[in-house]
């Protein structure tokens, strides 16, 4: 706003003020004025002041991920002390402990296949990258598949261990997947464990087939088991349609040498007929076991 007066108006208000404020001791000079050639003096005043009325909101979207914390599994009173489960709680990942979400299925004689996990995610879950992580029993990491977006029903694992070298038979396996979102929020599921009872890859030209011994025989005893002459007669069977002929057979058994020597014999009988080789010509070999354990390892040569 702008406001005129002239000099003399404004040389009156001016000793008003100053006489009503400090009395006669403050009296103007007698030769105070209007400056000279100027005829009235402006006076500005300026407002820029704005306002806008906000309406309250009565609601808060946020993302759920971002309200609730992780879930974190915290033992079950009385329960079984499990050393994986035990690892991971320190660590604050969610392990969600109602079902399992991935199940191994095993073929009869795994290879170049070893296992396959059908995992079971929920359609609605938004996964960025997940992660199939398989321990062995000491809890040892020894393979991993870690692929992003979301996983699919089926996972194939060929039985190779982060070394790239084949995982050993008869021991037990555990596994756990691990799913994150956008928000790099992680959700670990634990899964049963698991037994290769056998495998099958391929060393250089050579197939190899393996059999843990404890599958083969009862404990402390030279009698096959059923499920060893399975496993047997199915590796044999591979040999058979192979049509190679050279071949090598080792038995790695740290029992007495009385009961290993009793196991080869049966074992000897047991494979003659199968593979058309006539006792005397076929070979055996019994030792105490190696880096890959207690087994029979049964060798197509090409």
């Amino acid at each position: 706003r702008h406001f005129s007066f002239p000099s003399s108006r404004i040389a009156s208000l001016l000793l008003g003020v100053a006489s009503a404020s400090w009395g006669a001791a403050a009296a103007p000079p007698k030769d105070a004025g209007a400056p000279a050639g100027s005829s009235e003096v402006t006076v500005s005043e300026t407002f820029e002041k704005k306002f806008s009325l906000a309406k309250p909101s009565t609601t808060l979207e946020l993302p759920l991920e971002q309200l609730l914390p992780p879930v974190v599994a915290t033992p079950v009173s009385g329960a079984k002390s499990d050393p994986e489960l035990e690892r991971l709680l320190p660590m604050a990942i969610g392990v969600p402990l109602s079902g399992v979400t991935a199940r191994p299925w095993l073929p009869d004689l795994p290879g170049p296949v070893a296992a396959r996990f059908q995992l079971e995610v929920p359609k609605e879950r938004k996964v960025k990258r997940w992660k199939l992580q398989i321990s062995d029993s000491n809890g040892s990491l020894i393979g991993q598949i870690e692929k992003k977006g979301s996983p699919p029903a089926e996972v194939q694992w060929d039985g190779k261990t982060l070394s790239d070298q084949p995982v050993k038979v008869g021991g037990n396996y555990t596994y756990r997947l691990q799913l994150s979102d956008r928000y790099d929020r992680s959700s670990t599921y634990l899964g049963s464990s698991f037994e290769l009872p056998a495998l099958q890859y391929e060393e250089g030209r050579n197939l190899i087939i393996e059999i843990a011994l404890d599958r083969l025989f009862a404990p402390k005893k030279a009698e096959l088991q059923a499920k060893g002459r399975d496993l047997l007669s199915r590796g044999l069977q591979t040999f058979v349609e192979s049509g190679e002929s050279r071949y090598r057979m080792i038995l790695y058994d740290d029992s007495p040498a009385e009961l290993r020597k009793e196991r080869s014999l049966v074992l000897r009988r047991f494979i003659s007929p199968k593979i058309q080789i006539s006792l005397e010509e076929l070979t055996l070999t019994a030792q105490a076991p190696g880096f890959r354990g207690r087994m029979l390892q049964f060798q197509i040569l090409r």
